[in-house]
């Protein structure tokens, strides 16, 4: 998971505007793995984070966009496709507006599924400015988390983009395990345990 201090965010990220701190994390070490990119040989920490409130999470989900094998599917956008076609068929929209809809839905996620250039953050210029208008914006500001599919996966996997402040105010550090990762390669990757737990106080990781 990533989440630096607002004043160290000098690039566009997926779903964060410059200045501003976004958590991003998975529930998948692949789909990390992933995104991350570590080398052969450097050291990979696996953290475990829980709900520690009863705080009810709300969430908006990028799912027009499906897996790019076709015998493949992502369970996210597949129940988000049939929350969305279950709602929209109880609405008797105005003639056109629903395809309206759907055209300006797939154009959104079109951008949170874009491959980008690394070397080029103006590639996230306007899924930054969509998840920041889903931050703030949409329904007065209450969504708290974006799922989006991982564009490193082929959207296979999910990736979660949350508001700094509600993770820090709801969650808590459950456990902090370390692996070296020994094999990277078109193939996938191996993790070998180092036998080392970290220990954490008050959800700091404690390293030395």
């Amino acid at each position: 998971m990533e989440n630096p201090p607002e004043k160290y965010v000098k690039k566009y990220g997926r779903a964060n505007l410059i200045g501003q701190s976004v958590l991003y994390a998975t529930d998948n070490p692949l789909t990390a793995l992933a995104e991350m990119r570590p080398e052969a040989g450097q050291l990979i920490t696996i953290s475990k984070w829980k709900l520690a409130t009863d705080y009810d999470l709300t969430v908006n989900s990028i799912f027009k966009n499906s897996p790019r094998k076709n015998r493949v599917s992502n369970s996210m956008t597949m129940r988000a496709q049939l929350e969305y076609s279950n709602l929209v068929s109880k609405i008797d929209y105005p003639k056109g507006l629903l395809d309206q809809i759907d055209l300006l839905i797939h154009f959104i996620c079109d951008y949170f599924s874009k491959e980008v250039n690394d070397a080029n953050h103006f590639d996230y210029f306007l899924s930054a400015h969509y998840a920041n208008q889903i931050f703030t914006v949409l329904q007065d500001g209450e969504i708290d988390a974006i799922f989006y599919p991982s564009v490193r996966q082929s959207l296979e996997l999910t990736n979660i983009a949350m508001k700094a402040t509600v993770f820090k105010n709801n969650y808590t550090l459950e456990s902090v395990e370390e692996s070296k990762l020994v094999r990277f390669h078109n193939n996938g990757w191996q993790l070998e345990g180092t036998g080392d737990s970290k220990k954490f106080e008050d959800n700091n990781i404690i390293w030395f």
